[in-house]
C-alpha cells in the first residue's frame, strides 16, 4: 500500500511531481550569473575591453611611505631598545660592537628589504601603508610582481634616491606615473579603490 501512496505522489498530474519548464513557452531569458558583471582582478570591464588603470598619484605613494616609515621604524626602534637592553645586561664586555654592528646592519638593509619586498609580492600587492592608502605594486600589465622583481624594485630605490631624490621627483611628470625604481623594475604603482 505504501508503494502506491508514494507512486501516486509522484504521478505526472500531482503537484509534487518534478517541475521542468518548456524552453519555447518561457517568456524570460534564464538568468545570468552575476559574476558577469563583476570586474576581474586586474580591473578590466567584464566586456573585455581595457580600461586603464588608474596610476597612484604622488601625495598618495607619500602618504604610504610615511606610514610605511612609522610602521617600520617604530618597530625597529623597539627593537633597538630591547637589543641595546640585551647587550648591556648579559652581553660579554668585548662583544658589544661586533653585536652592535649587526644589529646596524639589520637594521639598515636586512629588515627594511624584507618588509617592502615580501609584502609587495603578497597576495595583497602592497605594504601596510600602500595598503591603508589604498595603493598596490603591479606589474606592467597589472598582474601580481614576484619577490625577485619586488626585491629588485626595492634595491633600485638607490639610484633614485641618489641624485637628490630626482628618482623619486621625477614620478608625477612620468606618463605612467612611475619613479627611476618603478621604470627600472618593470612595475607600476596602481590605485587599486578605482
Amino acid at each position: 500500500m505504501g508503494g502506491r501512496l508514494l507512486k501516486g505522489i509522484f504521478s505526472k498530474g500531482n503537484l509534487l511531481a518534478p517541475f521542468k519548464p518548456d524552453p519555447e513557452s518561457t517568456p524570460c531569458p534564464p538568468p545570468q550569473s552575476d559574476l558577469a558583471r563583476i570586474p576581474d582582478k586586474a580591473g578590466l570591464p567584464p566586456d573585455g575591453g581595457e580600461r586603464p588603470p588608474k596610476f597612484a598619484s604622488f601625495k598618495q605613494r607619500l602618504l604610504a611611505f610615511l606610514l610605511d616609515g612609522l610602521i617600520l621604524y617604530g618597530f625597529l626602534f623597539l627593537f633597538f631598545i630591547i637589543a641595546l637592553y640585551l647587550i648591556m645586561f648579559f652581553a660579554p664586555k668585548n662583544m658589544d660592537t661586533i653585536i652592535i654592528n649587526i644589529y646596524l646592519a639589520c637594521q639598515i638593509m636586512t629588515i627594511p628589504t624584507l618588509y617592502y619586498a615580501l609584502q609587495e609580492s603578497s597576495a595583497y600587492q602592497a605594504t601596510f601603508g600602500k595598503r591603508i592608502v589604498g595603493i598596490r605594486v603591479a606589474t606592467l600589465d597589472g598582474r601580481q610582481i614576484g619577490f625577485g622583481r619586488a626585491l629588485a624594485r626595492f634595491l633600485f630605490k638607490i639610484p633614485s634616491a641618489l641624485p637628490l631624490l630626482g628618482g623619486f621627483l621625477m614620478q608625477p611628470f612620468s606618463e605612467k606615473k612611475q619613479a627611476l625604481h618603478d621604470i627600472l623594475a618593470k612595475t607600476l604603482v596602481i590605485d587599486s579603490r578605482s
